[in-house]
């Protein structure tokens, strides 16, 4: 078990007033940041390393679907993180050690979390924006990861859904095309 002094390493979090909830390119740089804070943390690389240590090498496929399907299973079925809101009036994007002490989120913290893990594992990750609310059609309200997976095993390369938000999701769904999307690339570093 990492002690509280790890988990603290490469911890930021960027408040935003944001009233209408929406989701802005600000928003995304910081998710950025935070992915970038935890795949280049080597106390997230190890603990994230170990959870992939059944899948055969060079399985991406395994290595992705495990690491989405651990931390669907602690939010939804073991409860052991929570899906909660941000702060009124405030957009919170934590680091996944600050997620881990806090063990709640919303969907950016999830993406972030997501994005992180994809990332210590070497894999691409982008992130996508949909307008989910009939209300404001035009805004972004969502935002999950998609990882890239190479080709292998018979099959083409391609960005696979990991949205951990959704308790019926499994790894590869995707919200219903009818959305507005904005994919959002990871930066060259």
């Amino acid at each position: 078990m990492a002690t509280y002094a790890s988990l603290n390493l490469g911890y930021f979090a960027l408040l935003q007033d944001i009233p209408k909830r929406i989701i802005t390119s600000s928003t995304i740089d910081a998710m950025h940041r935070m992915a970038r804070t935890g795949k280049s943390d080597w106390a997230w690389v190890k603990h994230i390393t170990q959870m992939v240590a059944g899948c055969a090498s060079k399985d991406y496929y395994c290595e992705a679907k495990t690491v989405f399907d651990s931390f669907h299973d602690l939010i939804w079925n073991q409860n052991w993180f929570r899906y909660i809101r941000d702060p009124h009036q405030v957009e919170l994007v934590e680091s996944p050690w600050q997620l881990y002490l806090r063990r709640a989120s919303d969907c950016d913290g999830w993406a972030s979390l997501m994005a992180a893990a994809a990332g210590a594992i070497g894999a691409p990750y982008r992130f996508v924006t949909i307008a989910a609310d009939p209300n404001r059609p035009s805004d972004p309200s969502h935002v999950y990861t998609e990882i890239w997976i190479p080709k292998g095993n018979g099959q083409e390369g391609r960005w696979v859904g990991a949205d951990l938000t959704v308790k019926s999701a499994t790894f590869g769904w995707e919200p219903p095309p009818e959305y507005k999307r904005t994919y959002w690339r990871e930066p060259k570093y």
